[in-house]
């Protein structure tokens, strides 16, 4: 059986089906080196984007790899690498970095435009919520990790993060830190009265 990467996964649904896209991280060492072991030097990119965002200028390029044989992973149908450059706008030296992808979407069903979107789009995900639930309650940190602990913790930040937006706050560490500080008021954002 193969444990499944700690990871968050995007999932797609396709015509009532669910595929997996997978970003291949260090926590899978094995995987990941058989992924890097591909022979990517002889794959032309699928896909490259250039673009202007946040005071950066950044390059992806997408390379996908069909794979019936040599990935040890569920149901893989296809691997993807990622090379990202970045460099402050006006500077010329680029900092690179190359991801893995492995993912149960066959060649065309999951053409290297779209998984390069998909990741991008998860990457979004993953530097908003994630990165409040990282910052705000060391998520990352976190000791719990027996059964469904984890998940139900992740639940409850969620939930916690959720009511403070929905009261207004734009400053949720300055939130969080009140909430802390003071339980009743905690409470009271709840909807949890003490008499």
């Amino acid at each position: 059986m193969h444990s499944i990467p700690s990871v968050s996964m995007p999932s797609i649904f396709m015509a009532g089906a669910a595929f997996y896209v997978l970003t291949v991280k260090g926590n899978q060492p094995g995987l990941h080196k058989q992924c890097a072991d591909l022979p990517w030097k002889r794959v032309r990119a699928g896909n490259k984007t250039v673009e202007t965002a946040n005071g950066r200028d950044i390059e992806r390029t997408v390379k996908c790899v069909s794979i019936a044989e040599g990935i040890n992973f569920p149901r893989a149908a296809q691997a993807a690498q990622i090379t990202r450059k970045s460099r402050p706008v006006g500077t010329r030296k680029w900092h690179t970095e190359t991801v893995y992808i492995v993912t149960s979407l066959t060649p065309s069903q999951g053409k290297p435009a779209e998984i390069g979107a998909w990741i991008r789009g998860h990457w979004a995900i993953e530097n908003g919520l994630h990165y409040r639930r990282d910052v705000l309650f060391r998520e990352d940190h976190s000791q719990v990790r027996n059964g469904e602990a984890p998940r139900v913790m992740a639940s409850l930040r969620n939930i916690a993060i959720t009511i403070l937006r929905l009261q207004g706050e734009t400053n949720l560490a300055k939130a969080t830190r009140g909430a802390r500080n003071y339980p009743d008021r905690a409470l009271k954002l709840a909807g949890i009265t003490i008499s």
